[in-house]
């Protein structure tokens, strides 16, 4: 056995995968030569008794080189195939499987037919039947949820009711408004970020006007005519197309065929606006802030770039918190690589607290360490006049889980919890961490305030029992 895997090493062109059979007699009179057989073996996918490539279909999701391979060193092709998460490194993966027969290896026992055929080529070209998916969406085809499709100016529109007379200023709405047909399954989160902008003064409406915000990723696919990057419902709903699918966008940008956008300038941020030390932002939690100006005369949006304050803030928030007595600007932060994968040995994934000064400059910051998966969403929290309160969660996310379809996943053994630090704290060791002892989740905060020694907390918490009856992963429910 020893010879088999220096042979397979040293002589054999490719790294790709390999099946090794072996009746279970042999197996389990030499076990140890052969387990040290397959740990020698240089490849990254190993099926035993089963076709190497199933290793591509675990929930690990192996990348199919031996672990210190590098990409340019792959002599077996670097498409889809190999990598289509595109991790950087890469993992052992191996199938075991009875022993039948050695015939049995790769046979199927359903026969090719041209949509078996046409389903295969699909994903491996990374093509999604949008048409499909996409027929009872009703994030796009119901009323409000439907696109609006051209920006306008409408100056004095018809008001019902009345408007107070003191009431001045600019009322702005951020959401998002697809403008290109969508590849892949659409969500609510999905789509363009846009600003509806509502001038109000003397009891009346002066105008209405929408604007798309210009990210890179608006401008790229405006060149191409095509949405170019990958939705967010291909990540909620996973499967082996679109995990297939998403690794080959990576590919294309890696190539040069669409243009390269990092992770984290991929967003569309119409989650949230805000406006702090004299500077307008779009906001989305997996991005850094957009900047954005606003005509006061004409409501249309000028559109800068993502700010991310010289490489200190890669992610922001999507519900900042602003004292109204300090006029600091307190954040929380998701981890900066939304991909997901599992830190190194010894490693945490990294969230961060940070405070903004009132001129809207980085007046300190905190990283501290959540437990891997980390959590899908860091989305909302409460400030008191003493304390910032996050809150960590039972939904977390994983990359390796996308072919599952479970890129967002229950865990019942991540418990609902909270942790309270001082406002301003940059010492991670501070941190009162309080486990309510079951699992949930928090998309929105309501209040909280202190009340003498304790910390009064209230917030719709999405509980195991609510996750259970709707499956709330599969659609991400608000």
């Amino acid at each position: 056995m020893v010879n088999t895997a220096k042979l397979c090493n040293d002589c054999v062109f490719g790294t790709l995968s390999c099946t090794v059979v072996v009746d279970d007699a042999t197996r389990e009179a030499k076990n140890a030569e052969f387990q040290a057989m397959v740990a020698e073996l240089r490849y990254g996918a190993i099926g035993i008794n089963a076709w190497g490539g199933s290793c591509f279909l675990l929930p690990t999701a192996s990348w199919g080189a031996f672990p210190g391979e590098k990409l340019e060193d792959v002599a077996s092709g670097i498409g889809s195939v190999r990598n289509y998460l595109l991790f950087d490194a890469p993992q052992k993966a191996v199938v075991t499987a009875p022993f039948l027969s050695a015939g049995h290896i790769g046979t199927d026992p359903e026969p090719m037919t041209l949509p078996r055929a046409t389903q295969l080529v699909d994903m491996i070209v990374g093509k999604i039947d949008t048409v499909k998916l996409n027929a009872d969406n009703g994030y796009r085809t119901i009323r409000n949820f439907c696109p609006i499709d051209k920006e306008q100016m409408i100056a004095n529109p018809k008001v019902h009711g009345q408007i107070p007379l003191r009431l001045e200023g600019m009322y702005i709405r951020n959401g998002t408004n697809q403008k290109h047909a969508s590849s892949g399954k659409m969500h609510m989160f999905d789509g363009d970020a846009m600003l509806h902008c509502v001038k109000l003064s003397g009891g009346k409406a002066d105008f209405y006007a929408n604007s798309w915000i210009q990210t890179r990723r608006y401008k790229n696919n405006e060149v191409a005519q095509a949405d170019l990057y990958t939705p967010l419902g291909d990540i909620i709903h996973g499967g082996v197309a679109a995990a297939r699918k998403i690794g080959l966008n990576g590919l294309k940008m890696k190539a040069g065929v669409i243009p390269s956008l990092e992770q984290n300038k991929r967003a569309n941020p119409a989650t949230n606006t805000c406006y702090h030390g004299g500077k307008l932002f779009a906001c989305v939690e997996i991005a850094p802030p957009h900047q954005i100006w606003i005509d006061p005369d004409t409501g249309k949006v000028e559109s800068g770039d993502w700010d991310d304050f010289s490489g200190k803030i890669p992610n922001f928030t999507a519900h900042y918190k602003i004292c109204p007595t300090s006029g600091e600007l307190h954040y929380f932060s998701r981890p900066p690589d939304s991909r997901s994968l599992p830190p190194p040995p010894g490693k945490s994934p990294m969230c961060v607290y940070g405070v903004l000064a009132p001129d809207c400059t980085v007046q300190s910051q905190m990283q501290f360490p959540v437990a891997y998966p980390e959590p899908a969403f860091w989305h909302d929290y409460f400030l008191t006049p003493k304390y910032a309160i996050c809150i960590d969660h039972s939904l977390r996310a994983s990359g390796p889980k996308i072919v599952q379809g479970k890129f967002y996943d229950w865990d019942t053994s991540m418990n609902l919890r909270f942790g309270v630090m001082l406002r301003g704290s940059t010492d991670p060791d501070q941190i009162r961490w309080f486990d309510t002892g079951k699992p949930g989740f928090v998309w929105h905060v309501a209040a909280g305030w202190e009340d003498g020694e304790n910390l009064v907390l209230w917030m719709p918490v999405f509980d195991e029992s609510f996750s259970c009856r709707c499956d709330f992963t599969s659609d991400l429910q608000i």
